[in-house]
C-alpha cells in the first residue's frame, strides 16, 4: 500500500467535513456561504475558504497553506476529533471542561 495522498482522497475528506459541521460545498464562484477547498501550488498548497458576498472570501480555519499530505491528516483528524465529541460528548473535550483550564485562570 501507498502512503501517496491524491487530490481524490483530500476532497472526499474535504467534503465530509464540510457535511459534518453543516457546511455547503460551493458550486461557483458566487455561492455564498458555502466552503471551498482552494489549492495553490505556488503559494503552499491547500486551503478552506468561505465564499461571501460580491464576489470575496474568508478563511474560517486559518490562512495558512498546507501541502497535500498534511491538509490530508488533518483534515482525518478533524473528521474523527468531532465524530468522537458527537459519539460520546461527556467523556473528552466538551466545551464546558475546556473554560477552567490552567490556561484560562
Amino acid at each position: 500500500m501507498s502512503d501517496r495522498v491524491t487530490k481524490k482522497m483530500i476532497e472526499r475528506q474535504f467534503i465530509n467535513l464540510c457535511n459534518v459541521l453543516g457546511k455547503r460545498v460551493s458550486t461557483g464562484w458566487n455561492d455564498v456561504g458555502a466552503w471551498k477547498l482552494d489549492y495553490n501550488p505556488y503559494y503552499g498548497g491547500y486551503t478552506i475558504v468561505e465564499q461571501l458576498e460580491n464576489g470575496a472570501e474568508t478563511h474560517p480555519i486559518s490562512m495558512q497553506r498546507h501541502k497535500g499530505n498534511e491538509f490530508f491528516h488533518m483534515l482525518i483528524f478533524a473528521n474523527r476529533a468531532i465524530a468522537i465529541d458527537r459519539n460520546e460528548p461527556n467523556q473528552y473535550w466538551a466545551s464546558e471542561k475546556l473554560v477552567n483550564t490552567p490556561l484560562n485562570n
